[in-house]
């Protein structure tokens, strides 16, 4: 549709106050040439950028010293919830109960 199709449509939207006569609103569209749709193409994924490993350590021991202190264990899915991802898991979490362990032996 090209910027002339949509200015005699908008000119014939402007002379009738409700619907346009079907006549001239099949005469308008008929000489508007169809067009192609383009295909929808997908964004690429946003990938989640890593955070550094000591912090995902020491983030990942705050919440499983808070979590035991309070509920007497954490689990796996208590630590998905609080936004660690399988990977970061999966690399750090004995690491993470060590230092967790540390921390509640100092503390008490």
């Amino acid at each position: 549709m090209t910027a002339a199709d949509l200015a005699a449509l908008a000119a014939l939207e402007r002379r009738y106050d409700g619907a346009i006569p079907e006549a001239l609103r099949r005469a308008a569209l008929d000489g508007i040439a169809p067009t192609q749709a383009e295909p929808i193409v997908a964004p690429p994924p946003i990938e989640k950028p890593r955070r550094a490993r000591r912090a995902v350590l020491r983030a990942m021991a705050e919440v499983l010293r808070v979590r035991a202190a309070a509920d007497g264990a954490c689990t796996e899915a208590d630590l998905k919830a609080a936004g660690f991802t399988a990977a970061e898991l999966a690399d750090h979490l004995d690491a993470a109960r060590a230092l967790a362990r540390r921390h509640l032996q100092t503390e008490g």
